[in-house]
């Protein structure tokens, strides 16, 4: 057991914990959480979440959602969320593997971020599953405001608090519990460096629907044998046949002037994703290794 005190209140953060980790007896030991999207969580997991972080904060995917049960029906409860450090490294990608490049011990975050819905009726809290998709990571501390503040290249674990209380002024002195899921644990990153990673959000995220279309389409080119200029009319330097690329789509293409003969043409397979990228001024990431 590694013991964090905050401000006021105790928590407790076992990090073997392979499921939900509810804590504190004050609270009716019928209470359990449940990951709704652990089978997502574990995709990701496998390959070591990634989370991008921003100055202006930027949303987790896939964000938590739990799904409540054994609360009193007619008590109130606040939910929020805090992050916490796995450990005190920095991590380095190196030959397509995360590894420990060095210490840090000034990673911690001292934001949380309390639900929305908070506060609701056990009864309430139980019909639903409760999301913390609005949450927003950043790595800028004076952007801090409705935000948790991470630093990055860090390992971070989130925990989910639950307090009996419908006041927040009050949640030093009520019962609660705490649960924390392993396959959440994540990476801060400002960008993604596991291409495992970016494929899979990609895939899973709602909001990637663009970049899915576009990889999903699959219209060849087809090639074309046209048909022999006379001898007569052909210049020496000229091949005997041409060759004309063609693909059925209304995309502009680049002809070369200098070369009249050759009817090649060019489509940008990739263009509805540069588009997207265009329309907020694209940006590419350069590196001393290169990127």
């Amino acid at each position: 057991m590694v013991h964090w005190k905050k401000p006021g209140i105790d928590f407790v953060f076992n990090h073997s914990t392979t499921n939900e980790l509810c804590v504190n007896q004050n609270v009716h030991e019928n209470i359990s959480a449940v990951l709704k999207n652990s089978r997502i969580f574990e995709q990701f997991h496998r390959n070591t979440t990634e989370m991008v972080v921003t100055k202006q904060g930027r949303r987790m995917f896939p964000a938590p959602e739990i799904i409540l049960s054994g609360l009193d029906p007619n008590r109130s409860y606040i939910i929020f969320m805090d992050i916490v450090p796995v450990d005190n490294a920095k991590y380095k990608w190196t030959n397509k593997n995360w590894i420990m490049h060095d210490k840090n011990d000034n990673c911690w975050s001292s934001e949380i971020f309390v639900h929305p819905d908070s506060p609701l009726l056990g009864l309430q809290w139980m019909k639903k599953s409760i999301s913390f998709k609005t949450l927003k990571l950043t790595n800028n501390s004076s952007n801090s405001k409705g935000n948790i503040h991470l630093s990055s290249m860090h390992k971070y674990q989130p925990r989910i608090h639950l307090i009996q209380t419908c006041d927040m002024h009050l949640i030093n002195f009520q019962p609660f519990c705490t649960f924390v899921f392993k396959e959440c644990q994540f990476i801060a990153v400002t960008a993604y460096q596991n291409p495992k990673i970016t494929d899979l959000k990609i895939k899973y995220n709602p909001f990637a629907k663009g970049f899915r279309d576009e990889l999903n389409k699959k219209v060849p080119f087809k090639l074309v044998r046209s048909k022999k200029p006379s001898a007569k009319k052909r210049k020496i330097d000229e091949p005997e046949t041409e060759f004309v690329f063609i693909k059925p789509m209304n995309n502009e293409v680049c002809v070369n002037k200098n070369a009249s003969h050759a009817k090649v043409k060019a489509v940008l397979e990739n263009r509805c994703i540069f588009e997207q990228f265009e329309k907020n001024t694209t940006e590419m990431v350069v590196t001393k290794h290169g990127r």
